[in-house]
Order: C-alpha cells, then sequence, then structure tokens
C-alpha cells in the first residue's frame, strides 16, 4: 500500500512480538537468527550485483579521503561527543572510538537511495554506492583485524576460556572453587539462594546471586570467559533443566551435572544425554555423596604429575580412580582447565596438574617431592 514501508512494517512487528508473552519466543528468536543470516547472505550478493564496471571507475583519492575521514575523524568526534560526562573509562572510549564496522544497512540504504537521487537529476549520486561498499570493505578489515590486538593492548580483551562456572553453593563446591583459585582458575557459584552463598563469600570466591534460568541473569550475568559449566545442587531435575538449557549458550559437550541419587523423582540415566548434561567425575557421584565423603574428612587434592611421578605412580598411591578416589578434572601445561567425566574422559599426562577428591591420609601418606596440596 505504501513504498518502502517494508523497513517500519518490520520494526513495528518486532516491537509487538518483543512484548508478547510468547512461551516459544526463544526458539522464534534461533529461527530469526538463521534466517537473518540467509538473508543478509542475498542482500550481500544482490546489491552489489547494481554496480557497474565504469561506477568501480569512479573511486579517486576524494573517495579515499572521505573514508579516512569518516574512519579518522567523524567516528571519534562522534564517541567523543556522546560520552561526555558518562561514567566511561578512557581506555573504552578510546576502544568505541576506532570499532565501527559498517554493513548491510549502509549498503541498503545506498543501493536504494543512489538510483532515484541519479533519476532525480543529482549526477554525482553515482557515486554514492561504490563509496558506500569503499567504507564497508576498510571499515570491515581494519576493524576487524586490529580489534583484538587493540583491545589486548587497552587491556580490554577478556582472558582464556578456561574457567568453571558453578551452579550452586554448599561445602563441597566452596572447597572446590578455593582449590580452582589456587590453581589460578577463574570460578564463579551461582546461587537463588542468598545465605547459601554466604559461606562463598567469605572465603573470597566470586559470586552471583541469583535465579540462574531468568532472563535478568541471562543479561546481566558475564559467563564468556568461563569454558565449563558444573550445576552440582542437591535438586536433580534442576541440574539437568539447567543444563538442557545451557548447552547452546556454552556448548553441550561444557556442560556437567552431577549424577540423581535414589529417590530424587529421576534418574539421571533413564535421561538421554540430549535432555541432561554429562555426568560429572565418576558414575554414581551424586550431592549427597560428596557431602557426605566431604564430612568423612576427605579433601580435594592437586597433585603435579611429572615423568618420574606419572599417572600409574599416582594410580599406585591413591588406589583405584572412582572407588578409592575420585578424579575432579586437571589442568594442562598450557593452563587449560578440563572437567573429569567418565562419559567424557581425557589422559593426563607430565606437566598435569590432577584435581582429585581423597581421603586426607591419602594424601597425608604422599611420600613423593610433587605431594598434593589439600583444601
Amino acid at each position: 500500500m505504501q513504498h518502502e514501508a517494508g523497513l517500519l512494517t518490520v520494526t513495528v512487528m518486532g516491537v509487538v512480538i518483543g512484548n508478547m508473552e510468547l512461551v516459544e519466543r526463544e526458539s522464534l528468536q534461533h529461527f530469526k537468527e538463521s534466517l537473518t543470516v540467509v538473508l543478509l547472505s542475498v542482500l550481500f550478493i544482490v546489491i552489489p550485483s547494481q554496480l557497474q564496471p565504469s561506477q568501480l571507475g569512479l573511486v579517486d583519492w576524494r573517495m579515499a579521503a572521505f573514508v579516512l575521514a569518516v574512519m579518522l575523524l567523524v567516528r571519534p568526534l562522534a564517541i567523543g561527543l556522546a560520552t561526555v560526562g558518562a561514567p566511561m573509562r578512557r581506555q573504552d572510549r578510546l576502544l568505541l572510538a576506532w570499532i565501527a564496522p559498517r554493513g548491510i544497512v549502509a549498503v541498503a540504504t545506498a543501493g536504494l537511495f543512489g538510483p532515484a537521487l541519479v533519476q532525480a537529476g543529482h549526477a554525482d549520486a553515482e557515486k554514492l554506492l561504490p563509496t558506500t561498499f569503499l567504507i564497508v570493505m576498510a571499515t570491515v578489515l581494519c576493524h576487524g583485524l586490529s580489534l583484538g590486538r587493540i583491545a589486548r593492548r587497552l587491556g580490554l580483551a577478556a582472558g582464556r576460556e578456561t574457567g568453571l562456572l558453578i551452579v550452586g553453593a554448599s561445602p563441597w563446591t566452596c572447597a572446590l572453587a578455593r582449590m580452582l583459585q589456587r590453581l589460578q582458575i577463574e570460578v564463579l557459584v551461582v546461587d537463588r539462594q542468598y545465605e547459601a552463598l554466604k559461606r562463598a563469600r567469605m572465603q573470597g570466591i566470586e559470586v552471583f546471586y541469583g535465579e540462574f534460568l531468568s532472563e535478568q541473569t541471562e543479561e546481566s550475568l558475564e559467563v564468556q570467559h568461563l569454558s565449563y559449566l558444573l550445576c552440582a545442587t542437591e535438586n536433580d531435575s534442576y541440574n539437568a533443566l539447567v543444563c538442557k538449557a545451557q548447552g547452546r549458550r556454552m556448548g553441550h559437550h561444557r556442560t556437567f551435572q552431577l549424577a540423581a541419587g535414589r529417590g530424587s523423582g529421576q534418574a539421571a540415566g533413564a535421561l538421554s544425554l540430549q535432555q541432561r548434561g554429562y555426568l560429572a567425575f565418576h558414575e554414581g557421584v551424586t550431592y549427597a555423596a560428596l557431602e557426605a565423603r566431604l564430612e568423612a574428612g576427605w579433601t580435594i587434592q592437586a597433585t603435579n604429575l611429572t615423568r618420574a611421578y606419572g599417572w600409574a605412580e599416582l594410580t599406585e598411591r591413591m588406589g583405584k580412580p572412582g572407588e578409592d578416589w575420585w578424579l575432579i578434572g586437571g589442568v594442562s601445561p598450557g593452563g587449560a582447565f578440563r572437567i573429569y567425566s567418565s562419559e567424557q574422559p581425557f589422559k593426563a599426562d607430565a606437566g598435569w596438574t590432577v584435581i582429585c577428591f581423597a581421603p586426607q591420609e591419602r594424601q597425608a601418606a604422599a611420600d613423593h617431592p610433587s605431594a598434593a596440596r589439600g583444601d
């Protein structure tokens, strides 16, 4: 009914759908994102097809100077004016002033208005589309290739993904968090019960108070730097639900949960792997079993493996894994943390730091110079 009203139509439609209480809104959003990739790919093919060889010949030093002015003058000035009085660090302002890649919006706008302006008698409008593509190519290449280096130079780059996100604050998870901190592994404990986080806060562990599955938590909690999720609450069904919900975000192979205990209403083994996370540690390691052994004197220990003191010597001293002691995970020579799972095992070689849960007397009996440190 109205020419070029499609943009306004879909914008209004997005506002309406975003404010509707749709149960399947998340699934709809994933579908929309996939559809967007396809449509944008088509647009980047259709719109450049309008370029003629004669238009490419219009590129000269004036266009290059204009592109440099957009990148080096207009963007920094706009960010400087927009952030006056804002509580932002100088490093944040500098990164924003440099990073501004242009994309499909600029190209689509130029493709729409360029031909219309030419038909209206503005001969210089022929330069609009090639100039816009020059800006897109320059900003995408320059900003894309320099973002990581500049962010690291300004101290704004995220660290290596080698941390652990723990859902459920308990005496055992706090002990694990303290050990990981000693090994310089980032750890974050999340719980929806404020009192449950008291012990962790008093021990200097980073915590987050809130319902992990809520939209507010998803928007405010930064977990990109954490590589694994361990759901270790006493509610087995909640553990499976969290792992299922976070599988898309963190990667299903990085979500782990404790095994379900007897009488919990459901057995984790009865659920398919698509309906739960990987079972952490050894088979049958439940919340109750961890807490019971912690009260019985078991401690979380870390042992460095060397060529002279490897996995064979460790098992000879500690006993059979899964029975006499439990393997929790390990840190590779490069500093990467991994959770152990009987469904996702790994081999620890020389240079690894093995994290285990074992009776305290086994630690005390260690006579090797790389004796375990207990917590």
